[in-house]
């Protein structure tokens, strides 16, 4: 279960609250994952939550993946709402005309980061000589002004984690630092990547290059955090927290400090080229628990040809320096590249027996505009398809480069993958938690979770057994 905090909005209504303003969140996805609510009744809580609330002006995020839903949440709230909707986000950022056109209840979109724009929006500004904002004329015509990246990022004020539903973002899990169970919240230190993969979008809206809060921001940011809710983890949620390294000691430094009265542990992203022993050794001492490589590849010729500009004996190093440091390590990996072949994927099995991550993912390679591989093989998908919920998922369901066909790969991943991952995990997963941590999370997993969790359990403890 995925329990990352939308920090990009909550900085958004930090911003808007520092100059007066009120802002309320209504998390769609806490609802769902947290109650299991069905579509009618999240609406419906929706719905009321606006009625209840009575804003100026509703905000919407968007993700490609989802836009189906951005679609669905104006229709409904159009006809109950007289003030302004916008919509700001990745898919906004790539699609923001496109979007505006498209989502008829919109008035505008904010292209790029919303902080500044939305400030100066509610300042009573034009929003057509607002940087970032596209926005729709009576006569249906749409005016822009090209965003702007915020600089320095330490103008901002630390995001207001206030607006979380705390009893689902707060509950101790084991999936945000991967196999620890923790009580944690996420951070984010730095905006943007050096590097463009081509299947990559998670930079789109922060833009070129690479900008960072200080390290002394940081600090100041978590001992509040850790002040003020009982949580024992953090997740930084930079693209490459290492890209910087004095930065990064700087950060470890004030980390260390911190713990000497507020132990805690931490997780980082980071690109493998630049996990180094001695690097490994001051996280470790600064209380980082685990850090996330994104390995995409076992095979070369895949990594080529995405653009990744890394090696494969790369990853293989930055992982052995993880395990020999003491730091536990996930590799991110991404199947269905074009080529893809049973034997291919085959090797990438032995590579991972091989190199023994202590966690692992594979994802299926996604094509997302604004990026240089939707350029290449979207084919033009969102500019001529209606975004409706069918349309959305089957693009995406089908929209994979690998030649195998879907139930053949299917069988081989549940067949060949699922059972080594599995394993992996759940080895990790008693190897870094006490047993006595473990029981509530048997426990809310009924009876028959239990015995099968023992049972691995003890096939873990006792490996000659059957």
């Amino acid at each position: 279960m995925n329990t990352w905090a939308p920090v990009g909005i909550l900085s958004m209504a930090a911003s808007l609250k520092g100059e007066g303003h009120e802002a309320a969140l209504f998390d769609r996805h806490a609802l769902f994952s947290r109650y299991g609510l069905g579509r009618d009744r999240i609406d419906g809580a929706m719905a009321e939550a606006v009625r209840t609330f009575r804003p100026d002006v509703i905000g919407f995020q968007t993700l490609s993946p989802l836009i189906h839903d951005t679609v669905s949440c104006s229709a409904l709230l159009r006809p109950l709402f007289s003030g302004v909707m916008i919509a700001g986000g990745h898919h906004v950022t790539a699609l923001p005309e496109l979007t505006l056109r498209r989502i008829e209840g919109l008035d505008g979109v904010v292209a790029g980061e919303g902080e500044q724009a939305l400030v100066r929006f509610a300042r009573g500004e034009d929003p057509r000589d607002i940087p970032g904002f596209w926005w729709k004329d009576r006569d249906g015509g749409i005016r822009h002004t090209p965003p702007v990246q915020v600089a320095p990022l330490d103008d901002l004020p630390f995001p207001d984690y206030t607006l979380l539903d705390g009893r689902f973002y707060l509950q101790r899990n084991h999936s945000a630092i991967r196999g620890h169970l923790l009580s944690s919240l996420c951070v984010v230190t730095s905006r943007g990547c050096v590097r463009r993969c081509d299947f990559c979008c998670e930079s789109l809206t922060y833009g070129r290059g690479v900008r960072f809060h200080s390290a002394r921001y940081v600090a100041e940011g978590v001992r509040e955090l850790l002040h003020r809710y009982p949580i024992d983890g953090l997740y930084v949620h930079d693209n490459d927290f290492l890209i910087n390294r004095k930065r990064a000691e700087e950060i470890c430094e004030h980390f260390s400090a911190i713990r000497r009265n507020r132990p805690f542990l931490f997780s980082i992203q980071a690109r493998a080229e630049r996990v180094d022993s001695d690097m490994v050794r001051r996280l470790k001492a600064a209380g980082c628990a685990l850090i996330e490589i994104g390995v995409e590849s076992a095979l070369q010729e895949n990594l080529d040809s995405v653009r990744k500009e890394t090696t494969v004996a790369e990853a293989e190093k930055a992982i052995a320096r993880c395990r020999e440091g003491g730091i536990s390590v996930h590799a991110n990996m991404i199947t269905g590249f074009e080529g893809e072949t049973m034997e291919k994927l085959e090797k990438e099995i032995a590579w991972m027996k091989k190199v023994r991550p202590d966690t692992f993912s594979w994802f299926p390679l996604e094509i997302h505009p604004g990026t240089a591989l939707y350029e290449r093989k979207g084919d033009g998908f969102f500019e001529r398809s209606p975004w409706t919920p069918e349309n959305i998922r089957t693009f995406y369901r089908g929209a994979s480069l690998s030649p195998i066909p879907p139930a053949e790969k299917g069988r081989w991943m549940k067949s060949r993958y699922q059972p080594l991952r599995r394993r992996a995990y759940f080895r990790h997963l008693f190897r870094k938690n006490y047993p006595r941590k473990l029981f509530p999370l048997l426990f809310m997993k009924g009876r028959r979770e239990i015995l099968k969790l023992r049972d691995r359990f003890d096939r873990f403890r006792n490996p000659g057994s059957p």
